[in-house]
């Protein structure tokens, strides 16, 4: 995913690299293509990542303002895009920024459990937090009661490994260990 999400970014930004689709076509899928007569009651989320509502932003795959769009959390701005998955999966990327997220999760019909959702939309934000971006603080939130633990670690070790990241690159977390994050070089 994150080979995938790059490359993505440097030919949308840069017109360079192996991603298959020209720079054209993926300006045309990341910007918003609604009707002129689309209905302006959608959930969508302001731009510090509050409910509202309004008229849904999508573009061609790629969600940018819907009811969906929790994964940009607090910090990305509108504009940036990604999808997500029924098992709570998501990816965002900002082009602005040329920062993505990615989440992977493996929660199907979690009876019982804290729903992923909510987490799609805090991990972007701390991400965000962490690298700066925006202007945001670097202070991560902390976490909410009965935040699920993810790879037997709390929100918080995860967020100090998080802050142990490089500037560019995603940290990456074995599901079944505790470890020492290791990063991508690219």
């Amino acid at each position: 995913m994150s080979k995938f999400a790059q490359a993505l970014l440097d030919k949308l930004l840069y017109d360079k690299g192996p991603f298959p689709l020209k720079q054209s076509t993926l300006q045309a899928m990341t910007r918003p293509e609604q009707p002129a007569t689309a209905l302006g009651g959608a959930t969508i989320f302001t731009a510090d990542g509050q409910p509202a509502t309004g008229v849904a932003l999508r573009g061609f795959g790629w969600d940018i303002n819907s009811a969906y769009s929790r994964p940009r959390g607090e910090v990305f701005p509108i504009g940036s895009f990604g999808h997500t998955g029924f098992t709570g999966t998501s990816l965002w990327m900002d082009p602005s920024s040329d920062t993505y997220v990615v989440l992977l999760a493996n929660s199907v019909h979690p009876r019982g459990a804290s729903p992923t959702s909510p987490l799609r939309g805090e991990v972007a934000t701390d991400v965000a937090k962490a690298l700066g971006i925006g202007g945001a603080p670097t202070q991560v939130s902390e976490s909410r009661p009965g935040a699920p633990r993810i790879g037997g670690a709390s929100n918080q070790e995860l967020k100090q490994e998080l802050g142990r990241g490089t500037a560019r690159g995603p940290v990456y977390r074995p599901a079944s260990t505790c470890s020492k994050p290791r990063t991508s070089p690219h």
